[in-house]
């Protein structure tokens, strides 16, 4: 049998919310509270997710920079 009342990883629905806390910019530390679980837990998931922690809040990362693919022509 498995274990009752721990868990090794979040579920989709708890992904999801994650995003959604990022998108709000909530503290980490309110993340955790909310998730009942560790700060540390919340930031291996956010890097895991691809969400960055900056300053003690959560932030979706930016996409690069599209590069330009078209010739330059010369003067």
């Amino acid at each position: 049998m498995g274990k009752t009342g721990s868990r090794s990883r979040f579920g989709l629905s708890e992904e999801r919310e994650l995003i959604a806390v990022a998108a709000k910019n909530a503290a980490v530390e309110t993340a955790a509270v909310k998730f009942n679980t560790s700060v540390e837990t919340i930031k291996n998931t956010a890097k895991r997710l691809g969400i960055s922690i900056k300053n003690g809040r959560l932030t979706k990362r930016s996409s690069p920079k599209p590069i330009d693919l078209r010739l330059k022509a010369k003067k």
